[in-house]
């Protein structure tokens, strides 16, 4: 079949999957009349009516979405406004009596505070607000609205569940995207903006202002009446012509209106009160990123949460998604169009053989509200009847008590080999290293081609050193003016900005998104030509460099910390609370939280830093670079062999699930804790903040000390309100993990985000093509590696990235082996980067790469990356120092090949 009918078919199955049913209904009538409870309880609150609105109002709610609940203090009575201050007070009385029987109740002091809670059914939250009148009016005008073709109401979810699949539907983060009531006004715009045109503008069908309206006597008929009429005489207007399209159509053109080669958001403006894009000159304030404007309160913009970062992600969803249109792939469809739960249901479905139909556009009366119809949305619920009645009737007349629980298993059983799908996804290939290593030797050329800059050495740092990259992490380079081997000299900050100002003009006309960042330690931003990361470009950042250096070196106590690292990374993306631009945590952070983890879990899995590095490794880089980066590495391969060779230590036989629980547990209190005490690694221990003497003056919200540059906080960029959401993903997330009733798509949501999720399903559902071999099905337990080994082999797990043979140096031997490497011509070292290049389908560790040459090895993780690139030997202790001096490609690159060539042949 056509496309077109490929996609109208995956639609539909969509839809039946996203409307709610009956028992969903019953759900939230239960909810909103457990709160009427607790509402009553409350003295300050007695005798207040509890109405819902928002999409459960408008009938535009999925069986996921959330119910919005306002709590009128006068029935049907005058309308007054309530000061703010004292709707922030009742909504704290209440935020009391609400606490002890729901779950996550918080309270949001926005601009119209919010109390926000989870129902004991966890299936959905609950944002409660006072007397919050406009909103309610404008639920019913959506309902009322939508009443003039059914598309609407189906075109609605849908672009809501695509909006979500692509992380564009959440006004409250600070990377800031649409509201769901936004997307709402999008569609009714391409409803008026089509050939023909399914809606009118809606001056046609209220002609005031809603907000201005709403005052005197609350019986709001005077609105439902005037608008009743209008729809009607549209509807009925026998001139007009009627759209055809079906809903595939509508839904490919309003993908292409939006996308960021049909609308320019920075000039104009969408008006669904005219109906048309007008000048953003009309509005006195059209600051915004995008401008919306509300039609029943026509001073607001509806978008103003809308960051440039977040327009710019809004584009370019719309623009990915349009490939649709040409698509008739049902994986490739489902993961444009759903996230990763509705695409299982779907599947499901197809698996079970059920093709239902739509099971959400029948009428149900739920709270007095009937749910479809213009006449009954218009005045059956225009008084805001009670709902005991009707919602025990309604769990009497609907509810299906038939439930199968026989899915459920265990947690740990479940998370473990779900854990390890994702690191197969996360761990960067050989394309991934390739890759990066074309776009270090590009940078190289650009960098050679500007006179201010002629010389300089381009070395990459941060996680690609440390090698606790994913394939999507971006690429640090620092730019040494001085060349390897020469005196550490500072360069002032403002002359580093005139030379990457220097560099910025050539690579703009060669990369994208070039931009120059005035930060503490200035940075040029900028995406290669591959559009897979982007690169952070800084200047003689020597401190960095030594970092990343002595974070390989950690990773290699035990090789459960590089896996901790990109799934906590992940995790966090996920949470969108890894973003210090946006006030959450950096990823030098979190990789902190996982070394403290280490540190603290029982047994203890890494030392306290100080038993790694003494010093202070910020003040100790100075005078000859080779010299103190060498001493530097010295003293932690004599620490790290020391703590290593311990006999009298506990080792710590944890799973990786187990870790990653309890790392989440740990610091699910972060947000009460982090204001008495701060993280320090190079002890390892909570240190109160008061009492220690090089912190009592800061005032960060949250202090993790930086070890290696002691008394900085690395998490300084992290604000309230960022600290707010990173301390709820920390609890959300083990709650979630903690429960026994989980499955693949409940901890997938938790765990990653949507484009893993999706590649994890695509290797599970054609696991030959990706692995080459058979891969479990994670529905089910099955039996994994077991990390719970016996206490004699017990060094065997940690020291698994770095067991000893008689081929394998030391660090210490690897710094004495490292200079006797030779140079060669540059097309011997070509051949052989591409010779290692083609050979393989999997990088090995530095560590195992030895071993392979030595035992004739050829298998391993296919994440435990290590090539030489640029002078860089990615993985293992000894790439870690390989690297450490940063000479020329060729020398590295044709040392490292005598070496392997060289070695001894002990295979087995």
């Amino acid at each position: 079949m056509s496309a077109n009918s490929t996609l109208e078919h995956i639609l539909e199955e969509i839809l039946e999957v996203l409307k709610p049913r009956h028992e969903e209904l019953a759900t939230r009538a239960q909810v909103i009349n457990e709160l009427r409870r607790v509402v009553e309880s409350v003295p300050s609150l007695r005798g207040a009516a509890v109405e819902s609105y928002g999409s459960f109002v408008s009938n535009l709610f999925t069986k996921w979405g959330d119910v919005d609940i306002s709590i009128n203090l006068t029935k049907g009575g005058y309308i007054s406004h309530v000061e703010y201050d004292r709707k922030i007070k009742l909504l704290g009385e209440l935020k009391k009596y609400l606490i002890d029987q729901w779950q996550m109740v918080r309270l949001i002091p926005a601009r119209v505070p919010i109390l926000k809670c989870e129902s004991s059914h966890n299936i959905f939250s609950c944002d409660i607000s006072i007397d919050n009148l406009i909103c309610q009016i404008k639920s019913k005008l959506l309902l009322w609205i939508s009443e003039i073709d059914g598309r609407f109401r189906d075109m609605v979810l849908l672009v809501k569940e695509w909006a979500k699949a692509h992380e564009i539907n959440d006004a409250t983060s600070m990377g800031g995207t649409f509201n769901s009531y936004s997307l709402t006004l999008l569609v009714i715009f391409h409803f008026q903006t089509c050939e023909p045109a399914i809606f009118p503008p809606l001056k046609d069908i209220y002609a005031g202002n809603v907000t201005d309206d709403l005052q005197g006597l609350r019986t709001e008929r005077n609105i439902a009446e005037a608008c009743a009429a209008n729809i009607r005489r549209f509807r009925q207007d026998k001139s007009r012509r009627v759209n055809h399209s079906s809903l595939s159509e509508i839904f490919i053109s309003f993908l292409a209106k939006f996308s960021d080669k049909e609308f320019e958001a920075s000039k104009l403006g969408i008006c669904t009160y005219s109906g048309k894009c007008e000048s953003r000159r009309r509005w006195s304030d059209n600051s915004d990123a995008i401008l919306i404007e509300d039609p029943f309160d026509q001073k607001e913009n509806s978008a103003r949460a809308v960051s440039m970062s977040g327009l710019t992600r809004i584009s370019e969803a719309f623009e990915m998604s349009r490939v649709i249109s040409e698509d008739q792939n049902l994986d490739s469809l489902l993961a444009t169009l759903v996230r990763p739960q509705v695409s299982q249901e779907i599947r499901a479905r197809h698996n079970q053989g059920q093709h239902s139909g739509d099971t959400g556009t029948s009428s149900v009366l739920v709270g007095g509200l009937l749910l479809g119809g213009l006449a009954a949305g218009t005045l059956g619920y225009m008084y805001a009847p009670e709902l005991s009645k009707v919602a025990g009737d309604l769990r009497r007349k609907f509810f299906d008590d038939s439930y199968d629980d026989s899915d459920k298993w265990c947690a740990n059983s479940t998370l473990e080999p779900i854990l390890e799908e994702i690191l197969k996804v996360l761990k960067p290939k050989q394309e991934d290293l390739a890759t990066r290593a074309q776009v270090i030797n590009e940078l190289r050329r650009v960098v050679e081609s500007v006179q201010s800059l002629r010389g300089a050495a381009v070395e990459p740092f941060g996680s690609f050193v440390s090698n606790l990259f994913t394939k999507w992490s971006d690429v640090d380079i620092s730019i040494n003016l001085s060349k390897e081997g020469g005196y550490i000299s500072y360069v002032e900050s403002d002359r580093k900005q005139r030379l990457l100002v220097d560099l910025q003009n050539p690579l703009s006309g060669q990369w994208q998104k070039v931009r120059l960042i005035p930060a503490k330690v200035p940075i040029l931003k900028c995406e290669s030509s591959h559009k897979i990361f982007s690169c952070d470009i800084s200047i003689d950042n020597f401190k960095g460099q030594m970092k990343s250096k002595l974070f390989l070196w950690i990773s290699e106590i035990d090789g459960r910390f590089r896996d901790m690292i990109l799934l906590v990374k992940e995790w966090a993306k996920a949470h969108d609370i890894n973003d210090p631009n946006s006030g959450t945590i950096n990823s030098y952070s979190l990789s902190l939280l996982v070394i403290f983890h280490f540190q603290t879990c029982e047994p203890a899995i890494f030392p306290p830093l100080k038993d790694i590095y003494a010093g202070n490794v910020a003040d100790d880089l100075q005078g000859l670079r080779t010299v103190a980066e060498r001493n530097i590495a010295e003293a932690c391969a004599a620490n790290i062999k020391r703590f290593r060779k311990n006999i009298f230590r506990r080792v710590n036989h944890s799973s990786l699930s187990e870790l990653f629980i309890s790392f989440l547990a740990k610091f699910s209190n972060i947000g009460d804790k982090a204001s008495e005490q701060g993280i320090c690694t190079k002890t390892g221990e909570w240190v109160c903040r008061r009492s220690n003497k090089r912190w009592s003056l800061k005032t960060d919200p949250i202090l993790i000390e930086d070890p290696f540059e002691q008394p900085e906080n690395s998490a300084k960029a992290v604000r309230i309100s960022g600290l707010t959401r990173i301390s709820e993903a920390f609890e959300n997330s083990h709650r979630r993990l903690s429960s026994a009733d989980q499955n693949q798509d409940s901890l997938l949501v938790t765990l990653v985000r949507s484009q893993v999720s999706r590649e994890i399903r695509a290797r599970l559902s054609n696991p030959v093509s990706y692995s080459g071999g058979y891969q479990p099905h994670l529905t089910r337990p099955h039996v994994h590696r077991n990390v719970n080994l016996q206490a004699e082999t017990q060094n065997k797990f940690q020291n698994l990235r770095l067991e000893s043979n008689s081929n394998n140096p030391t660090l210490t031997e690897t710094v004495n082996m490292y200079g006797k490497f030779e140079a060669s011509e540059s097309k011997k070292q070509n051949q052989f980067q591409n010779s290692r290049l083609e050979s393989r389908s999997y990088n090995p560790s530095m560590t195992e790469i030895v071993q392979a040459q030595s035992q004739g090895q050829h298998s391993g993780d296919a994440g435990k990356s290590s090539l030489s690139f640029g002078g860089l030997l990615l993985g293992g202790l000894v790439a870690g120092l390989g690297y450490m001096y940063a000479p020329e490609i060729n020398k590295a690159a044709d040392g490292l090949k005598k070496f392997f060539d060289n070695s001894d042949d002990d295979s087995e």
